[in-house]
């Protein structure tokens, strides 16, 4: 007898806005700590938050791959739609980015020199207006970070949007190349093995390229924080899409199987042990990343990337047959995070220009408690304000044509 499929069609999935919001205030968090309270950063760590990147990295192979991994699994090609695609990807990044890259300009609010370089000689200087030709097309076009004496310059946080791009320039590629394989099989089960090929494989460069590049940082004669960071070829290929796949595959594989479950190919009985699986995954994966935090740092993105993936899939995924999502997802989605979620992009890209303006204005605080609380209060504020603006003023309606609707 055929499984029903559990109900999980809803207009979206409950608990990954929350989640953005939450994880857009992790990033602020962390840079406001290293940049204006370095003593503070030494006695809490919070730049073990900096993993919230990696749940970025997660949530986006999932939802970007979902369309491909949908039509692998029906047997149509995933390229018909490949313009729409393409349109819809560049119409989310740009105008955002282009946007607060010349605001930021204007206000000579971006890193002229590498923010390691900067940070590793106390401060001062190294920031200002980018207006060389050569410098500028490559900023304007976020290939900045894969030169050694541009990466980690201009809105330096932005080498994210660059390894974004990476992956949606290859997602589909690798679609077209999984339906190819499925086209030639008939049981549909073996179709979600090929739609989770693509991750599997991503899974593999990722790993093998981060204990690769951690090998060969350990030889090198630079430090670690400019290995991972610095003007250097180690450190572009650690910003670069490479060590960063596994992320990315994650996702997918979460996504296949969301799927799998939503279209009924996966019974309701053995979609309930999912749960607890998921809550064991969370458990081991957090200790491996804890360990990996204190041994081998460069490793703890690819351990923290399955705990994003057993996080994210205890949100999604249904707490029983009728589709009722779980009461926690709900509680992520409450309204403010829900917003700072919607506004992540803009957040993420405004908030550097922001540490940059307040400190040469004097207006941040100093490095003690009462200076941490203070600027971390101002440079949230400001970003989300600005974030709110800007993403209902130019990011939304871009979002809109993108999608191939008039903003009304």
């Amino acid at each position: 007898m055929t499984q029903a499929p559990v109900r999980t069609t809803r207009a979206r999935l409950v608990g990954l806005d929350g989640l953005r919001g939450f994880l857009a205030l992790c990033v602020i968090l962390v840079h406001v700590t290293a940049h204006y309270s370095p003593s503070i950063l030494k006695v809490t760590h919070v730049e073990v938050l900096g993993q919230a990147i990696v749940v970025f990295f997660v949530m986006s192979g999932m939802l970007i791959y979902m369309p491909f991994a949908r039509a692998i699994l029906d047997g149509s090609a995933p390229l018909r739609g490949l313009g729409g695609y393409v349109r819809a990807r560049i119409f989310r990044v740009f105008p955002a980015y282009l946007l607060i890259f010349w605001v930021a300009n204007l206000f000579g609010a971006l890193y002229v020199e590498n923010a390691m370089v900067v940070q590793a000689r106390g401060g001062g200087g190294g920031t200002g207006s980018i207006f060389d030709p050569g410098a500028l097309l490559l900023h304007l076009t976020l290939l900045q970070n894969y030169l050694p004496s541009q990466l980690q310059t201009g809105i330096n946080s932005s080498w994210t949007l660059t390894v974004e791009l990476a992956f949606y320039l290859m997602l589909p590629f690798l679609a077209a190349l999984a339906a190819a394989t499925a086209a030639r099989l008939a049981p549909r089960a073996s179709r979600y093995a090929v739609a989770a090929a693509p991750g599997v494989l991503l899974i593999l460069v990722g790993t093998v390229s981060r204990v690769v590049l951690a090998l060969v940082a350990a030889r090198s004669p630079l430090t670690p924080d400019m290995t991972e960071w610095g003007p250097n070829p180690i450190a572009v290929l650690t910003r670069s899409i490479l060590p960063w796949s596994d992320n990315f595959g994650w996702g997918m594989l979460a996504i296949v199987f969301f799927l799998a479950l939503r279209r009924g190919d996966l019974s309701i009985d053995r979609a309930r042990t999912v749960r607890p699986v998921a809550w064991i995954v969370l458990a081991v994966a957090f200790v491996a990343s804890s360990a990996f935090f204190f041994v081998a740092p460069r490793l703890i993105a690819s351990a923290f990337a399955i705990f994003a993936t057993a996080l994210i899939l205890l949100l999604i995924i249904p707490v029983d047959g009728t589709g009722r999502p779980w009461r926690v997802s709900g509680i992520v989605d409450n309204p403010v995070l829900h917003w700072l979620g919607t506004t992540s992009l803009s957040i993420y890209l405004w908030h550097y220009p922001v540490i940059i303006v307040l400190e040469r204005w004097g207006l941040a605080g100093g490095d003690d408690w009462g200076g941490w609380i203070r600027s971390l209060m101002l440079v949230t504020v400001i970003s989300v304000a600005l974030a709110s603006a800007s993403f209902l003023l130019v990011e939304r309606p871009a979002m809109r044509l993108g999608a191939g609707r008039k903003e009304r």
